[in-house]
């Protein structure tokens, strides 16, 4: 599964587009001692489809395509239909908002 690389990473951004857009239940999100979000896979259910790597803000060839709302993320069971990434410098630092809906 690729998106391994990024869990087992700084770059996740504890979104939980991974986990949304799991068809088999292999991902859930938990929490940190810190209280800060990242994926769990429980690897005996996932089907290496990529399917999570394929939304995962935190992949470089994707954060441009969710920045211009080309990707969606749909997900049977889950409320959140649309995930994007707006980048905005505020007082010279740059701001990473992350929109759910």
């Amino acid at each position: 599964m690729k998106l391994e690389t990024i869990i087992n990473s700084t770059k996740c951004y504890g979104c939980g587009a991974c986990a949304c857009s799991c068809n088999f239940g292999a991902l859930k999100m938990g929490s940190n001692g810190q209280g800060f979000m990242y994926p769990i896979l429980e690897q005996s259910k996932c089907k290496n489809c990529n399917s999570c790597y394929k939304v995962c803000p935190a992949v470089d060839d994707n954060l441009n395509k969710i920045a211009n709302n080309q990707i969606q993320v749909e997900d049977s069971i889950s409320l959140i239909q649309y995930i994007t990434i707006e980048l905005r410098k505020i007082d010279g630092d740059q701001i990473i908002i992350l929109k759910i809906y």
